[in-house]
């Protein structure tokens, strides 16, 4: 089992909540280690490290990983990339993963909640 750990606020919302509402099926992530791979069942957090009794929710649920990307900073700034991952605009997913080092790779991890 894999964990993943979401912090994000974004305009639309919370990514628990997006999550959770089927909104955001995907995360941008650097490359592990240990990769994800499809197929794994990922466990997934809020705020993993904060208390408990400091957060809203702390298991958002258990999900399939159904694929992994693996593509270059430059190729993931697209306003559909963006929309997928939570974000209202390319402009906040930008301000978010800065827009230097373009050629840096990053793993999108695309998941199934289980429900």
């Amino acid at each position: 089992m894999v964990a993943i750990s979401f912090t994000g606020e974004t305009r639309r919302g919370a990514f628990y909540k997006l999550i959770l509402s089927g909104e955001k099926k995907q995360t941008i992530r650097e490359p592990r280690i240990r990769p994800v791979k499809k197929g794994n069942h990922l466990t997934l957090y809020w705020k993993q490290r904060l208390p408990i009794n400091k957060k809203p929710i702390h298991l958002i649920g258990n999900a399939i990983c159904t694929g992994v990307d693996r593509v270059k900073k430059k190729d993931l700034l697209t306003s559909k990339m963006a929309y997928a991952d939570g974000f209202n605009t390319l402009s906040e997913m930008i301000d978010w993963f800065g827009a230097d080092d373009l050629d840096k790779e990053f793993e999108v991890i695309h998941f199934q909640l289980e429900r």
